[in-house]
């Protein structure tokens, strides 16, 4: 069972959706969903130590207190941040589209850092179309 899940939700527009779970031992799996690099299922490992820091750092901040959804009401069209943690036999989900406090933003960072190190969770170029208009063949660019 993962200590921690770390997932960013798709939106309307090209927001990149993805989820990592986190193990004690420094496992991680990722699973890319849309609009990312890579796509599909993936299996990395951090150093169980960094885990241990961000389960610390979950404690610091009383990640087991924080609200559930930050606004308070879900934007349904929204790209939002979620994370969930398991800490001392306890479960808690806690979704941040805006208006988090600093507590939790520095913890999606520290996920985030971790995430990169792995190479994972790049955005994609975007895709270039040939247009013709009027018998005049331009470039446009997707986003």
């Amino acid at each position: 069972m993962p200590i921690a899940v770390y997932q960013k939700t798709s939106c309307f527009g090209t927001c990149p959706a993805y989820t990592v779970e986190f193990y004690k031992d420094g496992a991680v799996h990722w699973n890319g969903s849309a609009n990312v690099i890579p796509m599909g299922q993936k299996r990395g490992k951090v150093s169980p130590d960094a885990v241990a820091k961000i389960v610390e750092k979950a404690r610091a901040i009383g990640f087991m207190k924080l609200n559930n959804n930050y606004p308070e009401d879900i934007i349904e069209d929204a790209a939002a941040t979620v994370i969930y943690m398991n800490i001392d036999g306890r479960d808690k989900q806690v979704t941040d589209i805006f208006g988090a406090p600093q507590g939790l933003t520095e913890l999606e960072k520290m996920f985030d850092d971790q995430i990169q190190k792995l190479g994972w969770a790049k955005i994609p170029a975007p895709v270039k179309k040939k247009v013709v208009a009027q018998g005049k063949s331009i470039n446009a660019s997707e986003n």
